[in-house]
């Protein structure tokens, strides 16, 4: 009875190890955060497990660009919008060139960030196929039940 309680515990915590190295994609206001085991994961954590796949890191360090790209493109399209809405609201006379360039600049960020989300997502998938693949590959337990007239038990071979 203890080997098998001992024997539950071990795979349990073996296949809990497998879970928690997984990255999770959250999706916060519109755009795709990674997490792993509830901590914030960043795009440069992946470039380790990436080191020998060539495609997988062209990809990467291409989305990294993206992002920066994406903040600068976004805080302007924000500002150039909210600029004459905030004079507007403050009683000023409201500039609509600002306003047509900030919603100008907001059509052509929203379709960006969906493919930069589309990639987060790719590259965390191809993350988890990488990691949990490598752990499967590396533990794979063989169980055979023996019986004798002496006894009867389970052989587990590492």
């Amino acid at each position: 009875m203890k080997k098998l309680i001992t024997l539950i515990v071990f795979s349990l915590l073996v296949f809990s190890y497998g879970k928690a190295q997984t990255v999770e994609v959250k999706n916060v206001l519109g755009v795709c955060k990674l997490e792993q085991a509830g901590k914030k994961f960043k795009l440069k954590d992946l470039e380790p497990a990436f080191k020998f796949d060539q495609e997988a890191l062209g990809l990467l360090k291409k989305t990294r660009r993206q992002k920066v790209g994406l903040f600068f493109l976004g805080t302007a399209a924000g500002s150039a919008v909210g600029i004459p809405v905030g004079m507007a609201l403050g009683g000023e006379k409201m500039d609509w060139t600002l306003l047509g360039v900030g919603l100008g600049l907001t059509a052509i960020t929203v379709p960006l960030y969906s493919k930069y989300n589309k990639r987060i997502t790719h590259l965390a998938s191809l993350y988890n196929e990488k990691n949990i693949g490598a752990y499967k590959n590396r533990f794979q337990p063989r169980m055979e039940l023996v019986a004798s007239t002496n006894m009867a038990g389970i052989k587990i071979f590492f």
